[in-house]
């Protein structure tokens, strides 16, 4: 009779470790998940914030310029689209229309943005921290501080 009542508590003792691994590994991959969604969510508010003060300085005209904080690493590439499609027809893309287009990727390519311009976009690579935003000429460079 003892023997029986310890190997029920055995049994037991196992079927509530296999729950407790299956709930570590589960909560785990939720901290993953959740961990990367952050990091999207960082990357895509330092690019709009980035694209607001390149076309806020492309607006204000030659001479003037913005400092932005990004709260992740980005580059940033540009290509002239004239009256031609939009790139990739991301969810930022403004539609077709005489202008440029800047397109932000995360460090790693794991994400990218397209927004419009007005002004021309010289490339930047490695953008992070304190960044200044300036309009040389009709021509939007952006550097780190």
């Amino acid at each position: 009779m003892r023997a029986q009542v310890s190997l029920e508590y055995l049994v037991l003792s196992a079927v509530a470790l296999g729950l407790l691994s299956i709930s570590v590994m589960a909560l785990s991959e939720i901290k993953s998940s959740a961990a990367s969604n952050a990091e999207l969510l960082r990357f895509r508010s330092s690019a709009v914030s980035l694209a607001n003060a390149m076309n806020e300085v492309c607006a204000l005209g030659d001479g003037n310029g913005r400092e932005v904080s990004l709260s992740t690493a980005l580059s940033v590439t540009s290509e002239d689209v004239g009256s031609g499609d939009f790139g990739d027809g991301s969810e930022f893309g403004a539609g077709s229309g005489d202008g440029f287009v800047a397109r932000f990727v995360g460090v790693g390519g794991n994400a990218s943005i397209v927004r419009k311009s007005l002004c021309g976009i010289g490339a930047a690579d490695e953008l992070e921290g304190l960044v200044y935003v300036e309009n040389e000429d009709g021509m939007i460079t952006v550097r780190g501080r």
